[in-house]
């Protein structure tokens, strides 16, 4: 065998959201815009012109708990460096079939977000809680 090397870890987070007023749905919708837009490059502009992209938007993505009314680091998950979004995915209609309020937004949404850390995790890392 062959040691070619490692991969970046990835990681996806999956959310329902189900709006109780018309401000909850705007609010849904402008989470899944903010991480459509931030998923996605942008043309460098100027002479370049649209012939080369930017990076995308990094997130720092941390997990947290509640002890004695402060939030710490959760001790059983991992933390995580820097990561890019590599998808974002919208189910409007996980019941499977469409129902929509009054103002024509769905009852309930589906949000699946993947995400690539910047930096390649070796054993150094893991004992540091990575």
């Amino acid at each position: 065998q062959l040691f070619n090397g490692i991969g970046f870890r990835s990681f996806t987070f999956d959310f329902a959201f189900a709006p109780a007023s018309e401000a909850e749905g705007k609010e849904i919708e402008n989470i899944i815009k903010m991480f459509r837009f931030h998923s996605r490059p942008n043309f460098v502009g100027g002479w370049l012109g649209d012939g080369l992209y930017t990076f995308p938007n990094e997130f720092s993505i941390d997990f947290k708990m509640n002890v004695n009314n402060e939030f710490v680091d959760h001790e059983f998950l991992p933390k995580l460096y820097n990561c890019v979004c590599t998808n974002v995915s919208t189910n409007y209609t996980p019941e499977g079939f469409w129902v929509a309020l009054r103002d024509g937004r769905p009852v309930s949404y589906n949000l699946s977000l993947a995400f690539t850390e910047t930096v390649k995790i070796t054993q150094r890392e893991i004992k540091q809680g990575y």
